[in-house]
């Protein structure tokens, strides 16, 4: 036998307290008579009653007492085992599509969370509830209860994050929990559906909701004035969908885009008389399953003006390009001798050998001159070579970037040791190669002369300085679009004060300037904000989270299998105890009747 609410078994305390009520109650009552004789012509009768009296004293005494005992075992509800012991073991899919909201706005995770609840109640009968939480980082939420309450306060409690479900981990750690159970059964709450499955039962909350989704936003420049061009899904339903613009938070455009089921389209919008914006916001307005994804930024990095110290005999090819960046203040002198190197963010030599290094900033040298320690000069060739990027590497140096029908005449190859990273070669020969330095400082080398190459006339000419500057000055924040569950890295700057992050919630992240660089996990959507603070004043760069792309529309067949390395029990009854209140209550009903009874008779 089992007691379902072990805590009504405190009522036999009424045991003691009724045997107290005995020891002090009266035996006799008196009453005013005429006269004795009655009682003295009755003794003989009397005497032969007194045991009977003294029995039925007893009776009422015992048939109380297990009045008592009976209330508190229908308060502890007392059960028999009749079946096989169950460990349930359930994975809640906790990924951002899992927050999508049906037409009564209840979430899939929620609906998940209920039927889990549901199961709980099997608990009270003997068996044991595990939960894990299959976010992207998988826990576990409750291992092995039996208690009811215990799981209903962790269940409410939890909450589904935005990033995506690491399905091979939560399985890992199933396994882990399976690995310590007798007789476990598992039970999978996801959204998707998955190729095949073994050792565990998935139950699909996809109700095909409707939701329209914002994937993206581009920007491009159409007779000199910006074009945003946002990408829109409509999921599970032919829509139209009202899509505005916003510039720096406030609405500037706005018009109804029709959308058709599963098809992703585009809509633009023409920013007249923009001149400057720090954020752009694609966004809509609908009573979607998900709004987490009903908006698109694109952020532009406020990087200051930068202080350029370019060293130049014939300074107007980059003299130009620079100038066209319009965030550079270009200081233009012919030789290093009585220059004063220091307080430039970079120092640009041109086919000018440079005596010193500068004191502070990065440093670009270009030409066949001294070179740095840990590089040195390969063979000289001297015919045409065309000019290229390094094949099979990634780098955001490479945005944007194309070199089209770049040669050069005449170059050197570049010979550096592990520390240093190639970006352009002229064949499979390094002649632009970076090193990275404390405080995100860099050297650069290229090998080769402008004035002996065609890429001052190419297009990408002014691309290929931009990203040079943007790769030389270091600056907060490189990139300005993540996704949830990715970590950025925010650099340290060696003028910083104080560097801090300020969160869509409004919450602020506090950074250790003290370090070369930190690292900020952004496990929400929205425009996040890291400012750092200066003698001279500071700067900041708005950067933007997006939920993965796959959560919009988790609709498809994912192509990992899910499979757990156990035996589950079959055929054996979820109603392990089987209550027997009714036969307490029973018992109890004929014993108040008696009780009742033999009162009744004693005292009429």
């Amino acid at each position: 036998m089992k007691f379902l609410n072990p805590a009504g078994l405190w009522l036999l305390l009424g045991v003691p307290v009724l045997i107290i009520i005995y020891l002090i109650k009266s035996r006799h009552t008196d009453l005013p008579v005429s006269s004795t004789y009655l009682w003295r012509l009755s003794e003989r009768f009397r005497k032969k009653r007194l045991p009977v009296q003294r029995f039925r004293n007893i009776l009422l005494f015992l048939l109380q007492l297990l009045m008592i005992v009976a209330v508190s075992l229908l308060a502890a509800k007392p059960a028999v085992v009749n079946g096989e012991r169950y460990d349930y073991i359930v994975l809640l899919d906790a990924s951002a599509s899992m927050n999508t909201r049906d037409d009564a706005g209840i979430s899939r995770f929620r609906y998940a969370v209920k039927q889990t609840e549901e199961l709980a109640e099997y608990v009270r009968k003997g068996h044991t509830l595990s939960v894990i939480l299959a976010s992207d980082t998988p826990s576990l939420l409750i291992e092995h209860s039996d208690s009811l309450s215990e799981i209903k306060h962790m269940l409410n409690a939890a909450s589904c994050s935005f990033g995506v479900c690491d399905t091979a981990t939560a399985m890992e750690l199933a396994g882990q929990t399976v690995s310590r159970c007798e007789n476990p059964r598992v039970i999978f709450y996801t959204d998707r559906d998955y190729a095949g499955t073994e050792g565990l039962t998935v139950v699909n909350m996809n109700k095909n909701e409707w939701n329209v989704s914002v994937d993206g936003l581009a920007a491009s420049a159409e007779k000199e004035r910006p074009v945003f061009t946002g990408r829109l899904t409509s999921h599970n339903l032919d829509a139209d969908v009202a899509v505005g613009l916003r510039i720096d938070g406030k609405t500037v455009d706005a018009r109804t885009v029709t959308l058709t089921a599963g098809i992703p389209a585009e809509v633009s919008f023409d920013a007249e008389n923009l001149i400057h914006y720090d954020t752009a916001e694609v966004f809509i307005e609908e009573n979607d399953g998900l709004a987490e994804d009903n908006s698109y930024a694109l952020c532009r990095r406020n990087t200051g003006i930068h202080r350029v110290l370019l060293v130049s005999a014939s300074p107007l090819y980059l003299e130009s390009a620079l100038n066209a960046l319009g965030n550079c203040e270009v200081t233009v002198v012919p030789t290093t001798i009585s220059t004063e190197l220091s307080g430039y963010d970079l120092t640009i030599c041109d086919n000018t050998l440079i005596d010193r290094y500068p004191d502070s900033g990065s440093v670009l040298l270009f030409g066949l001159h001294a070179l740095p320690p840990g590089l040195t000069f390969g063979e000289i060739v001297a015919e045409e070579t065309p000019l290229t990027i390094v094949r099979g590497h990634d780098s955001d140096f490479y945005d944007g970037l194309s070199l089209g029908d770049t040669v050069v005449s005449a170059y050197a190859g570049l010979i550096g040791d592990a520390s240093w990273e190639p970006l352009l070669t002229c064949g499979d020969t390094p002649v632009l190669m970076t090193k990275e330095f404390a405080g995100g400082l860099r050297f650069s080398a290229a090998s080769f002369d402008l004035h002996d190459s065609n890429l001052p006339m190419q297009s990408g000419f002014v691309t290929l300085i931009r990203n040079l500057v943007d790769l030389s000055v270091p600056a907060i924040l490189r990139d300005t679009d993540w996704s949830v569950g990715e970590t950025v890295t925010l650099t340290v700057l060696p003028e910083a004060l104080q560097l801090y992050a300020e969160l869509p919630d409004g919450t602020v992240r506090q950074f250790d300037t003290d370090a070369l660089s930190c690292t900020l996990p952004v496990n929400g959507p929205g425009i996040h904000t890291a400012v750092m603070t200066t003698a001279d004043g500071g700067e900041y760069v708005d950067f933007f989270v997006h939920l993965p792309a796959e959560e919009s529309s988790p609709a498809a067949a994912a192509d990992d299998m899910l499979s757990l390395s156990v035996d589950l029990p079959e055929g054996a009854s979820d109603e392990l105890l089987s209550e027997i209140a009714v036969w307490v209550a029973a018992v109890f009903l004929i014993l108040l009747l008696i009780e009742w009874g033999c009162w009744y008779r004693d005292t009429y």
